[in-house]
């Protein structure tokens, strides 16, 4: 995937969760023609934005499950002014370790319209 690295909590990389967000804002000038969330992740996740749960993986029983990755429409969950996006990505089976690797990428692609007076 171009423009995005698989990521995990840095805070602890033995975690069997990791929480992503971004707060952003899109100009109040523009409209948002077209919006997609290219999302990548070992193993599972949910993916909140702005309040609304966009994703909803369900838990995975079996370790080598991964997702190589999906392309989600999301225009309409964003708006003009402060978006906020959370990813909470979870590794199946307990802690993420050497045996037990854990990852998610993330794209957000958004087209605006041109500046409005």
């Amino acid at each position: 995937m171009t423009n995005a690295n698989y990521v995990w909590y840095s805070g602890n990389l033995s975690a069997e969760n990791a929480v992503i967000s971004t707060r952003f804002s899109l100009s109040q000038r523009r409209s948002i023609l077209a919006a997609s969330l290219f999302l990548s992740v070992d193993n599972y996740a949910v993916v909140i934005i702005n309040g609304v749960p966009v994703v909803y993986d369900a838990p995975q029983n079996t370790p080598p499950f991964y997702n190589t990755g999906r392309t989600f429409n999301v225009r309409r969950f964003l708006r003009q002014g402060r978006n906020d996006i959370v990813i909470i990505a979870f590794n199946f089976g307990g802690p993420r370790s050497d045996a037990a690797p854990a990852g998610v990428a993330a794209r957000l692609d958004i087209q605006l319209s041109s500046l409005r007076r």
